[in-house]
């Protein structure tokens, strides 16, 4: 596996060549290697427009201080012979200290119109990472247009820039790609390259077991003695197998006759997912609007709201007479439809795209605002929801989600090597 840090593409020029072109004898490819150093670049720009020779296309690549540049050219027009040329490029190489290769060009077969989307995977390096995805991309017939890694004390990120246009079913290479990330405790995401650049706006998430460490209605159980029954209740809700509303109007009555007393102290002591006040910090202080949207109780959902200062806060109401729990919900249920409303209604208020929106929950109830906002994320997430989300993150990798939404590669930088984002994993 790669155990170096790389700056890929810090420059790439593609120009329009046209079929009449491509069938010519005039394009030659330039290869320089060597140890970085000022002046490189200019020095052989300076040596093209010099001698009347156009360049097409470049491809640059510094890997921990070691220079990779590609020229395509045409020399068609070009004031000095082709072994002049090549001759003349290796005197600079010579003189600074780089090796340099002419080629002959020939044409790929990569289609000129590409189905860009943007594969990025976190984690514990792995020996035969590389490998194993290459193979599952190659099945698929992927084309990797670019690959970029870093790695830090305890995290590896990759991110490859593929082309999708042969692909046959983007949700089957995703999952595939997701099965193989899960064996390997390893987060990743599928998306679209533009929604990936996309200038994201609004995040919203689930609460149980995302925002915070467990399920808040077990946790009232647990005051009756009635945690068993409903913690099994709320696993067959989480994983689709019964009617989400009538679930949980069945579980609101197992915890009638609990004392708001505590109920208040429950809601004191929530306990938030580890990564989380992080990764809410950096978000706020990147401008974005944060809320929890919850299938659980108003009650909880305010409170991590206040502890977590989000902007909003959606969940059930559970009734509240004389100081004790009723066991009945009051008014509409907040269902997996009735949280994709909120979310989609937040953003229409707020002047936002549906690709500039983000979801993270964990289950079935998660599954209409995970596949209709721009980008969806499962949490440690039930097989029902990882199915339809374009991706998923393991339960100690949440602040890596920074890292998964389109961010500028100072700030990645900045994210990534920093002692925070290896805090967690």
């Amino acid at each position: 596996m790669v155990n170096s840090i790389s700056y890929f593409l810090d420059i790439k020029l593609r120009t329009v060549i046209t079929k009449e072109q491509e069938d010519g004898l005039s394009f030659r490819v330039v290869q320089i290697n060597g140890p970085d150093k000022g002046g490189i670049f200019v020095e052989f720009c300076k040596y093209f427009a010099d001698n009347n020779i156009n360049i097409l296309d470049i491809s640059q690549n510094v890997l921990r201080g070691y220079l990779s540049i590609t020229f395509l050219l045409d020399i068609k027009d070009s004031a000095i012979n082709e072994d002049r040329i090549a001759l003349g490029l290796k005197q600079i190489g010579r003189k600074k200290d780089c090796i340099v290769k002419v080629n002959d060009y020939r044409v790929g077969q990569r289609a000129r119109v590409r189905d860009l989307y943007v594969l990025t995977i976190i984690g514990e390096d792995k020996i035969g990472l590389l490998y194993n995805v290459s193979s599952i991309l190659h099945k698929h017939r992927v084309n990797i247009e670019t690959i970029q890694v870093k790695v830090n004390q305890k995290l590896i990120y990759n991110q490859f820039v593929t082309d999708c246009g042969e692909v046959q079913s983007i949700s089957l290479l995703r999952n595939e790609l997701r099965h193989l990330c899960e064996t390997l405790n390893l987060s990743m995401t599928l998306q679209k390259e533009q929604t990936f650049r996309k200038n994201k706006r609004l995040i919203i998430f689930d609460m149980d077991s995302t925002l915070i460490d467990g399920e808040t209605i077990v946790e009232i159980a647990k005051l009756l003695g009635k945690e068993d029954e409903m913690a099994k209740t709320t696993e067959i809700a989480m994983s689709g197998n019964s009617n989400f509303s009538e679930s949980l109007k069945y579980r609101a009555k197992l915890i009638a006759g609990v004392p708001e007393s505590d109920l208040k102290k429950l809601a004191d002591n929530i306990e938030i997912m580890q990564g989380v006040e992080e990764l809410i910090s950096e978000l706020k202080d990147m401008g974005w609007k944060i809320g929890v949207v919850s299938s659980g109780f108003s009650y909880f959902t305010d409170s991590v709201k206040d502890k977590l200062g989000l902007d909003y806060s959606f969940g059930n109401t559970l009734e509240i007479k004389n100081g004790v729990a009723t066991g009945k919900v009051v008014g509409e249920i907040i269902d997996s439809e009735g949280k994709w409303e909120i979310v989609k209604e937040l953003a229409e208020q707020l002047g936002l795209k549906t690709d500039q929106i983000v979801t993270i929950g964990d289950g079935s109830n998660d599954i209409s605002m995970i596949k209709n906002s721009g980008l969806g994320f499962g949490f440690n997430s039930k097989e029902i929801l990882s199915e339809v989300a374009d991706g998923k993150i393991e339960k100690n990798h949440l602040l890596t989600l920074l890292l998964m939404i389109g961010l500028s590669e100072t700030e990645i930088d900045k994210l990534f090597f920093a002692d925070k984002m290896t805090s967690d994993v």
